[in-house]
């Protein structure tokens, strides 16, 4: 996948942050969750805030994860309209810190 200007386009309609770096840049595996362990659907609301972190995973454009992570941490929150969302993006954001700290 490329993060083109249909993929930006949305993040902007969302009011997503994201690096401006990684427009144009491809990645093999984006989505929200890990395909060999489980991955949600496109049409999941944290969908858009994944690519990004996915894309910034891919671009290694810090030294470790942390930015990247809270990042996305930000992005769920903006996604969050429950409770319960809320609750589902601090243990996503628990899940990409562990995921970072041992492959980032």
């Amino acid at each position: 996948m490329i993060f083109d200007s249909a993929i930006e386009k949305k993040v902007r309609e969302l009011g997503l942050e994201y690096p401006k770096q990684i427009v144009g840049r491809s990645c093999e595996s984006v989505g929200l969750g890990q395909e060999y362990l489980w991955q949600l659907p496109n049409t999941h609301p944290f969908y858009y805030a994944s690519v990004i972190h996915d894309f910034e995973y891919c671009a290694r454009l810090q030294d470790n994860s942390k930015v990247a992570d809270a990042r996305m941490l930000r992005n769920f929150l903006k996604l969050s309209d429950s409770r319960p969302r809320k609750a589902q993006a601090y243990l996503f954001y628990f899940v990409a810190r562990l995921y970072g700290m041992f492959n980032y």
